[in-house]
């Protein structure tokens, strides 16, 4: 237990806000404490990241080892340490005036998704759907296991024919004499390491550095492959020699002739580069062998070591890869994120990847969501898609009998490029546009380590290949030594130019940011930068005016939204946002009149892919509905007993990418929304939503309200007494600038019982909080501490509404069947309370009940 002398002294019923340590100590890191206490392991160490007033770290590091604490990195550019510290010790650290905050050093992905579950929320479902495999298959790698050693060989590219394509990447090689292909330059990534040995990567590696402690060297091909993949994408240069005959060559003479060049009357050349093949590579590892998360202190290390290298000059750095992410809560101002920004002051173009928990708007994962990086979406184009779709089947024992030239064009019928569902949207919280321009995610082909090539997908892969088109244009403004005025930088140059020079592929700016990739306009920005930068002033004003493009906001009248969808084509989503507010019980979403314009006869279907994200933004794994692959008519029910959390629900409808046609739909929402007010003797329940059976029970109880406010890193404290006898006691904490508010403040709730328990259930991401104990007396006698900490506040001091429902017995004193209410229900109340009003929904067979409001008589 965390004793109650960390609290302040209590000497009434409200103590008033005052700033406590363990108002410095970031919520998942005071519930690892928690843990770590209850589990009777108050020692063991915690890895932190300490924000802190200045850089002077010293006095703080002889308190760090006093605590019995360790360092394990300092940081140069932000104030900032990191430091492993018995979790016994963390409050008493967090005296020290010169903390601001102590963060728990959380775990970041590569470029993959981190998952927050939602709470207090039942679904179901009555839906009419069809498996779809091809979507796992795509966040799968696919190696060719069969190719040998001798089969890929290095290659300059000066040697290639005049006339020629490489497989692998996007039209690089129009610009690549005027770009020296890249020389000269040099891209730190960010990674798992890369195998310098790779035929495809010899001679471009340089150096690097694994600052994962007890693991293989960075240059090690035991390392997992996505470093090596990612590097790959930017500077491979060689070839396959495959034989006429090969499935792969096969593909590639259907749907890219020029990506081959013959060799003799029986085999084949298939040139692999890199977007910037005579780039150099430097590594820096941060994830394990294993290509597990690494914390996020040892991201924000390797930034602050690339900046170091270019600043002494041992390695000077241009470019920086980041194909990577995890959450953001402050987009934009976070260390991690800051650092970013100051990689950028220091010279270097910083390229990460948007993430991949799309499809939902508002989903860009850190440090994506950073001023200055350039954030890379993800999309599926036909060769990549085709070629690997006939490779798949054909070597695919299951499918094979299903195979046939010319099965990759009808598993992808467009012949332009797709933004994939996978692939973050933005914009981000503060409405920045993010993500800035997209690039070939799906189906990559690249090397694995130690010498074999295959094929993955993700925003991971169209990152490298827009460094690899930063350095391009790096090596040609270093080759020409263009001037810049006004302040502008070179990496803020090299922003604007791929943004002004990115093809609009009709998709929404928060999906597609400027567009799709093309090197060739973006050098001809580069070379007049006056017109660059008119063009990117144009290209934000236009951004901003349409920022809002396929997204539908549910206008809820008498509880019922009903909107057609016509003419959804294949990759196109359209976002019906849905507000929610606490008084909302149930949400009810029905597609019904699904009509196909055409049916993919391979997949035996064309399908609509629905998603239901819950209200968190940012690089948050928040769904109620992942991709369910619809055929018909269909209904899905949210519910719960306690509030929705506040803010912006979003219901996506998608065509799906393999679809031959177009999607039409019709869309219906109802929500229940009931409230309900006691008079003098009588009461009223007041239905805002859909029409609904309602109930109305007494119990015998009572309900405590205070109001207050707090600022950022107070504390206000109640004191409340409750029967010991009580059935349940429910603490609910709400406040106005919730999950529907820019900025959302982040309010928490914690409870501590008579014995010293902590209830940590309410610091939660939710708004409102709640924390529901059940048979309060078995926590002891006495005054219960009640403690709202203004977690993140940025606007002055919050206010807020703390309730206590205590219900004393679940036994109802009275019942009343109200029937079904379309407006509201009037009905005579007996004695005193809680009154609380229960809904009840037939969900196709399901019977429902659950709690709609509480009042007190």
């Amino acid at each position: 237990m965390i004793p109650l002398a960390e609290l302040p002294a209590v000497n009434s019923t409200k103590i008033e806000p005052k700033a406590m340590p363990a108002t410095k100590i970031d919520k998942e890191l005071m519930q690892k404490i928690q843990d770590a206490i209850s589990s009777n392991q108050p020692n063991k160490l915690l890895p932190t990241i300490i924000q802190t007033t200045d850089k002077n770290y010293n006095e703080l590091i002889y308190t760090i080892a006093e605590l019995r604490g360790t360092v394990t990195c300092t940081f140069k550019y932000v104030s900032a340490i990191a430091a492993k510290i018995p979790a016994k010790n963390i409050l008493k650290l967090a005296e020290s005036k010169q903390i601001q905050k102590i963060y728990y050093d959380n775990i970041i992905m590569p470029a993959g998704s981190q998952e927050f579950k939602t709470s207090n929320i039942g679904l179901i479902s009555m839906a009419e759907t069809v498996a779809d495999d091809m979507d796992d298959i795509l966040l799968q790698s696919t190696v060719l296991g069969s190719m040998s050693k001798e089969s890929i060989i290095t290659l300059n590219p000066q040697e290639l024919p005049e006339v020629y394509a490489s497989y692998m990447i996007t039209g690089a090689e129009k610009v690549w004499e005027e770009t020296n292909y890249g020389a000269g330059v040099i891209v730190a990534v960010i990674d798992t390491g890369i195998y310098p040995d790779h035929p495809l990567l010899v001679g471009s590696v340089i150096g690097g550095v694994s600052l994962v402690a007890d693991d293989y060297p960075w240059y090690a091909p035991e390392n997992h492959w996505h470093g090596t993949f990612v590097a790959s994408q930017i500077a491979a240069h060689g070839e396959l020699l495959l034989p006429e005959s090969d499935i792969l060559v096969q593909s590639l003479l259907l749907y890219s002739p020029e990506s081959l060049i013959p060799y003799n009357e029986t085999h084949y050349i298939v040139p692999l580069f890199g977007m910037a093949p005579a780039a150099q590579l430097y590594a820096i590892k941060v994830f394990p062998s294993d290509g597990s998360g690494a914390p996020r202190s040892r991201i924000m290390k390797a930034i602050e070591l690339a900046i170091e290298l270019k600043d002494n000059g041992t390695v000077p750095i241009d470019v920086i890869n980041m194909s990577l992410g995890g959450p953001s809560f402050f987009d934009g101002h976070d260390p991690e994120e800051l650092l970013v920004d100051e990689a950028t002051k220091h010279g270097i173009t910083v390229v990460v990847a948007a993430g991949n928990e799309g499809p939902a708007p508002l989903r860009v994962a850190a440090p994506g969501t950073a001023i200055s990086a350039i954030t890379c979406a993800a999309a599926a184009d036909p060769i990549h898609t085709r070629v690997f779709w006939e490779w798949w089947y054909y070597t695919n024992t299951t499918l094979h009998e299903q195979y046939y030239p010319g099965i990759g064009a009808d598993l992808y019928a467009s012949d332009e490029p797709q933004i994939i569902y996978f692939s973050n949207r933005g914009p981000t919280a503060d409405l920045r546009l993010k993500p800035d321009i997209t690039a070939t995610g799906v189906l990559n082909f690249g090397a694995f380590p130690p010498y074999y090539v295959g094929w993955s997908s993700g925003t991971s892969f169209s990152t490298p290949i827009v460094a690899g088109a930063a350095a391009l244009l790096i090596s040609y403004a270093k080759t020409h030594n263009i001037k810049l005025k006004y302040g502008i930088s070179l990496p803020e140059l090299v922003k604007m130019a791929l943004i002004t020079g990115a093809d609009d592929m009709d998709y929404p700016v928060y999906a597609q940011g400027a567009g799709f990739l093309n090197v060739e306009k973006s050098l001809k920005m580069l070379k007049n930068w006056r017109e660059c930068l008119y063009k990117y002033i144009k290209y934000v004003h236009k951004a901003y005016k349409e920022l809002t493009k396929d997204l539908i906001f549910v206008d809820l009248e008498d509880g019922i939204f009903k909107t057609k969808i016509e003419d959804l084509e294949p990759g196109h989503a359209v976002h019906l946002i849905l507000k929610v507010d606490k008084s909302v019980d149930a949400i009810w979403i029905n597609i019904t009149n699904v009509e196909f314009e055409s049916r993919n006869y391979v997949l035996g279907a064309d399908s609509i892919e629905f998603y239901v994200s819950n209200v968190y933004r940012g690089g948050l794994d928040a769904y109620y509905w992942f991709s369910e692959n619809i055929i018909g008519d269909s209904a899905f029910l949210l519910y719960s007993d306690l509030d929705f959390t506040s803010g912006y629900i979003r219901i996506t409808l998608e065509g799906d990418w393999t679809n031959w046609g177009n999607v039409n739909a019709t869309i219906s929402i109802g929500v229940v929304d009931v409230d309900a007010k006691v008079f003098d003797g009588f009461a009223v329940a007041k239905n805002n939503g859909m029409s609904v059976q309602l109930f109305a029970l007494g119990y015998d109880g009572y309900i405590n309200e205070v109001k207050g406010a707090v600022a950022q890193d107070e504390w206000a404290t109640y004191l409340f007494e409750i029967p010991p006898d009580a059935a349940t006691v429910i603490f609910e904490l709400n406040w106005k600038h919730d999950w529907s508010a820019y900025p959302t403040h982040d309010l928490d709730l914690y409870v501590i019982a008579p014995d010293g328990t902590w209830f940590f259930e309410g610091a939660t991401l939710d708004a409102p909080e709640f924390v529901v104990i059940d048979n309060p007396g078995a926590y002891g006698e006495g005054p219960w501490y009640v403690l709202v900490n203004g977690y993140l506040v940025y606007l002055g001091a919050e206010p807020f509404e703390l309730s206590m429902i205590v219900i004393k017995s679940w036994t109802p004193t009275f019942a009343f069947d109200l029937g079904v209410v379309h407006r509201f229900a009037v009905f005579p109340v007996y004695g005193t309370g809680v009154l609380a009003i229960v809904a009840y929904l037939n969900f196709f067979g399901y019977n429902l009940y659950f709690f709609a409001d509480f009042e007190e008589m």
